[in-house]
């Protein structure tokens, strides 16, 4: 309820109120980041990224769908009716605490995605709100857990910038927020939990930074390779010496791929 009045303007104070709406395991998204809810004719669909990604109106879009058809289904609407429905109005935002952008807040569009977005019928448009530490002040004091948290993954990221040991520096970064009342009663009684949960996300994040930088490695031995295949063709077919091919060509490729290279481009 608090994030909710926080992201709407609202001062609603009766948990009553609210309904959880939370799709489990829907096949579009990673559900431990994710929630949706109704308040009155709200219906928030809120993510926490920490991964920049501009596909988010897309998949927002079919989650939404799913929603929408469950409120049909509970609600037993006839979509066949010649009266008009009156369905909650879906609300999306996201919630960024990555690293690779500093502003406050931007939209993404879904007809970003579409080839001639002129001339879409629809349009899914999506705040994404920065949570880190200095940004979105207002927002983050009007939920009290929301500064938390993002105090807590701050935290977090210091420690892990202290210590090469990632699972005793978000062990110490949980103690700390304990000390300082950051999320204390949850870190209390979820300690172990926490950890768990903190040092799979940190970990993944390194394993994919690691992907990206061997990516990166593979596509650039893959490319200089190219060139010595282009290259050692064109000096056969000009009548080069295997020896000096050899010599000029160096280690990229093996002794095999050029007698190949030679058999195949010798005398055209």
């Amino acid at each position: 309820m608090s994030l909710y009045n926080a992201l709407s303007g609202e001062h609603r104070t009766d948990p009553a109120e609210l309904e959880i709406t939370t799709i489990d395991d829907f096949i579009y998204l990673n559900m431990k980041n994710d929630v949706s809810f109704l308040v009155g004719s709200d219906l928030f669909l809120v993510e926490q990224q920490s991964t920049w990604n501009p596909n988010m109106p897309l998949r927002g879009l079919f989650y939404l769908s799913g929603l929408l058809q469950a409120e049909v289904e509970k609600e037993e609407l006839n979509l066949y009716s010649r009266s008009q429905l009156m369905l909650p109005t879906p609300q999306y935002v996201v919630l960024y605490n990555g690293k690779q952008v500093s502003w406050d807040r931007r939209e993404l569009h879904l007809t970003a995605s579409f080839r001639q977005p002129g001339k879409s019928c629809i349009e899914v448009t999506v705040p994404v709100l920065n949570i880190n530490a200095g940004q979105n002040m207002t927002l983050k004091h009007a939920c009290q857990p929301l500064l938390d948290y993002s105090c807590f993954v701050e935290e977090v990221r210091k420690q892990t910038e202290k210590t090469p040991d990632l699972h005793q520096a978000i062990a110490l970064a949980v103690d700390v927020c304990i000390e300082k009342g950051i999320l204390a009663d949850i870190l209390r009684k979820h300690k172990q939990e926490v950890i768990g949960m903190c040092y799979t996300e940190f970990d993944e994040a390194a394993v994919r930074k690691a992907d990206r930088e061997e990516g990166r490695k593979v596509g650039a031995r893959e490319g200089r390779k190219q060139n010595a295949l282009c290259n050692a063709g064109a000096m056969f077919r000009l009548g080069f010496a295997f020896d000096l091919v050899r010599q000029i060509i160096g280690p990229v490729l093996t002794d095999e791929e050029l007698r190949q290279l030679e058999r195949e481009n010798r005398g055209c």
